[in-house]
């Protein structure tokens, strides 16, 4: 169970004994909700009872294990979602389904044309999370960085000018708690307005890194925004993901899916042979 819901990036669980008709013992699973700041329920697992598999004709030494998990509530945790309203029931808008294709599945050895309805369907590329920090949205930087992107063939898939709070930005930068200059990091982070993005296109992620230059700019290359807009590394304007888990954990940190716009750009087939 640790290993599937890893693989949709929720790593902190935790289990509870619990009562089910037809297994014994039973476990009920929860996963940590960062957003909420609270544990919720994600599954329910447990050993078939005995009496539910004779009938079936398995030998009475033989153990058959059970689990399954509620769709929505991993949903929110993944894409931090924190009223199940916006997954379910008469505000949620129809569009948002339709413009959001939740799974797409081709059989690459398959002759078969797809469907008409389906070829007009925007299929969602990589996506990374590019944070502009304060010092380069204080700076008027936000123009020129989109603009790099946009020039190189990325697809501006969500963005939002926020101050998001301690809190959520020490959620963000984790994995740095026990740095000695975390505290100093924080407060930088909570100077000013921040602007999130999300761009989409092929190897965005490692592509993304390259655009942005080294952590310390005067290890980066000109020709990188590091490298051409800015100087101390305590000052150096943006952040992106490092790699395609990180980026899918920021990502639904600090955006809903209902703010993720999928669409076909007009200049798609100039980008993409």
């Amino acid at each position: 169970m640790k290993t599937f819901f890893a693989k949709i990036g929720i790593k902190n669980l935790k289990y509870k004994p619990a009562y089910n008709p037809y297994t014994e013992p039973s476990l009920e699973i929860f996963g940590y909700h960062p957003q909420l700041k609270k544990w919720i329920e994600i599954g329910n697992s447990g050993v078939f009872r005995p009496e539910m598999l004779e009938p079936m004709g398995l030998p009475k030494d033989v153990s058959v294990i059970a689990w399954g998990l509620s769709l929505e509530r991993p949903t929110m945790i993944y894409y931090n979602v924190d009223n199940i309203r916006d997954l379910f029931g008469h505000k949620v808008s129809i569009s948002t389904t339709k413009k959001n294709p939740i799974c797409y599945i081709q059989n690459e050895t398959s002759s078969v044309a797809p469907r008409d309805d389906t070829r007009d369907v925007a299929v969602p590329k990589e996506r990374t999370f590019i944070m502009i920090k304060p010092d380069g949205v204080q700076r008027g930087q936000i123009g020129q960085i989109m603009q790099r992107f946009e020039k190189k063939g990325f697809k501006l898939a969500g963005m939002k000018l926020c101050s998001p709070g301690r809190a959520h930005l020490e959620a963000h930068y984790a994995d740095l708690k026990k740095k000695p200059f975390f505290p100093g990091l924080i407060d930088y982070m909570c100077s000013g307005p921040v602007c999130a993005m999300v761009w989409e296109g092929d190897n965005a992620v490692a592509t993304g890194r390259k655009m942005l230059g080294a952590t310390k700019p005067a290890d980066s290359n000109p020709g990188t925004m590091r490298g051409d807009l800015c100087i101390h590394v305590g000052r150096n304007i943006i952040h992106g993901s490092d790699s395609v888990d990180s980026a899918n954990n920021e990502i639904s940190l600090w955006f809903k899916p209902s703010e993720l716009i999928s669409f076909k750009h007009h200049s798609n087939d100039w980008v993409y042979e």
